[in-house]
């Protein structure tokens, strides 16, 4: 899902030369739960949306996603 949004974003940020860097982590602890996910995508797609809206051209936008799986 996360992936998802950012190859869809990934386009928009190559035809204003911003680069989108994306790292993930992952642990096996249950301490947060995403009910909705479309919701959750909808969030992350605004907050890539502002991030290259406001980087300047040949700026870096940095994603960084911990994952807790139980």
């Amino acid at each position: 899902m996360i992936q998802k949004v950012i190859n869809l974003m990934s386009f928009r940020y190559k035809d204003k030369n911003v680069k989108l860097i994306f790292t993930n982590k992952i642990e096996n602890k249950e301490e947060y739960l995403i009910n909705d996910f479309n919701r959750f995508t909808q969030i992350l797609f605004n907050l890539l949306q502002n991030a290259l809206k406001f980087t300047e051209n040949g700026g870096k936008v940095f994603v960084k996603f911990k994952l807790f799986l139980n």
